[in-house]
């Protein structure tokens, strides 16, 4: 069936990137500025940037392995076996389309306007290390690219199901992002007390 890739969009690293580098600037501004009484105070806004990067930019992947494909998003995590998947939509972002429902993939995003035709050529010219081989290869890609290599799977998988071979099961598994979800609403929570807490 080829390689497990793993897609991350390049654009969401560069973004968790400036969310942390904007935290480390204000929590090291509060402590010059007022000391640890302000750092303490106020530091939970800036770890809250943080974890809104982290959790929203850098976190999130799509997984396209050999038991079907993985929707890592903000919060929660989608697995979608081969056996489920009816069609493959990448118009606004990919979405797989279940007889259980529609599941879109947050690191996955469409492009808009002029990119769209460029995407598409893009996704026509995709390497072989895509494709071919064993393993698991790390790749960035927007929704054009990732629906390609999903598209590329089912096809193989449908041409196997042709001289016997089975797939995983037809039901979606999804779960919460439970770190994710703790680490913004934790974080989310004290910068709200420390913004309406009287002085």
């Amino acid at each position: 069936m080829g390689p497990t890739v793993v897609f991350r969009p390049d654009s969401s690293r560069v973004y968790a990137v400036i969310c942390w580098v904007v935290a480390a600037g204000v929590l090291v501004a509060f402590a010059v500025n007022g000391g640890i009484g302000e750092l303490v105070r106020y530091g939970a806004l800036p770890l809250a940037v943080a974890a809104f990067g982290w959790a929203v930019f850098w976190q999130p992947f799509v997984e396209v392995g050999p038991d079907g494909v993985t929707l890592a998003n903000v919060m929660r995590t989608v697995v979608v076996p081969w056996g489920a998947i009816d069609a493959v939509d990448t118009h606004w972002g990919v979405r797989l389309r279940t007889a259980a429902g529609a599941f879109g993939a947050w690191a996955a995003p469409a492009r808009a306007g002029f990119g769209r035709s460029r995407s598409r050529r893009e996704a026509e010219n995709l390497p072989d290390r895509l494709f071919r081989g064993n393993g698991t290869v790390s790749a960035s890609g927007d929704a054009a690219a990732v629906g390609s290599v999903i598209e590329d799977r089912l096809g193989r998988r449908d041409r196997l199901a042709r001289t016997g071979a089975r797939g995983t099961g037809p039901t979606p598994r999804a779960r919460v992002n439970i770190p994710e979800v703790l680490a913004l609403g934790v974080t989310v929570a004290l910068a709200v007390v420390s913004l309406v807490a009287p002085v």
